[in-house]
């Protein structure tokens, strides 16, 4: 009698961990139930993009990215990483003053400056990013340009995923 007792309670106990369980990991789970469904997809109808691991789509213009953090904290969905790319089309040719003032604003001042490391995964794929920024080593916002001025790039996030990020970069530019 006293063993089914204590089977039952050890049942209600892993039930109770299987569902904080759960709870916890729900961004985890939701995020990568999404992805499994929808991890290719064409951008602008000519470029297949293939995503990284639980990389999903979000609300946005352009093509915009998100990749939410793995549990569920009291700053849900502040800590997920995203990833915004503009196309400003083919026919897109700023002028020379033109580029440098965008140069400028990103605070690019040598279009080939040594690169650091947080934007070595961006600027290695030919794109322009600023060389300093960064202000927090936990949390990122870097803003790109292709080299020929066509997309631009806004990567805001962590450390770990800026990779990825690069990786879906790569996809749309070539």
């Amino acid at each position: 009698m006293r063993t089914a007792f204590t089977k039952k309670r050890g049942l209600y106990l892993l039930i109770a961990l299987c569902c904080a369980g759960t709870i916890y990991f729900y961004p985890f789970l939701s995020s990568s139930i999404t992805w499994m469904r929808n991890s290719h997809f064409r951008y602008e109808n000519r470029t297949e993009v293939k995503l990284p691991f639980r990389w999903i789509s979000d609300e946005g213009s352009g093509l915009a990215l998100r990749k939410p953090a793995s549990t569920l904290t009291p700053y849900y969905g502040l800590l997920d990483s995203s990833l915004n790319v503009h196309d400003h089309g083919p026919d897109f040719k700023p002028s020379s003053e033109g580029r440098a003032r965008v140069l400028h604003g990103l605070g690019i001042i040598d279009s080939r400056g040594t690169p650091n490391e947080p934007t070595y995964p961006l600027t290695s794929i030919g794109l322009l990013c600023p060389h300093d920024n960064a202000r927090n080593p936990d949390w990122f916002v870097i803003v790109c340009v292709s080299s020929d001025f066509r997309y631009s790039f806004t990567y805001i996030g962590r450390k770990e995923d800026i990779r990825d990020a690069s990786e879906i970069a790569r996809q749309v530019i070539r």
